[in-house]
């Protein structure tokens, strides 16, 4: 989280800001804090309207916040852009992602209606 908050301080005018916005999204979805991370992906989403990971990850937080509405609309905007995207087919892309931010990230998008 701090290399990234970094990241924003020593280029705050990055074309790309969109990456570490996600990026801290993501930190945040691994800690459980679903408030902040829903923030920091409206962030990403704000710079980059088709950025499918900030859609997923806007998705989860809504989901495990319980506003499951916003949360199904992002994973139907997202499914705009790759239709037939499944939670396997996304772990295979994510094999790498450490197990407790998969289990939240998965859990989300379980309830916000993304097929297995």
């Amino acid at each position: 989280m701090e290399l990234l908050r970094r990241a924003q301080r020593l280029n705050p005018r990055d074309p790309r800001a969109w990456l570490t916005a996600a990026g801290i999204s993501i930190a945040h979805l691994g800690e459980g804090q679903f408030e902040e991370g829903a923030s920091w992906a409206k962030k990403a989403l704000a710079q980059n309207p088709r950025y499918t990971v900030a859609m997923r990850l806007l998705a989860a937080h809504l989901a495990q916040l319980g506003q499951l509405e916003p949360a199904r609309e992002s994973i139907r905007e997202m499914f705009k852009v790759e239709p037939h995207l499944t939670l396997s087919a996304l772990r295979s892309r994510l094999i790498f992602m450490h197990e407790r931010v998969w289990k939240n990230l998965s859990n989300g998008l379980r309830i916000a209606g993304m097929p297995e």
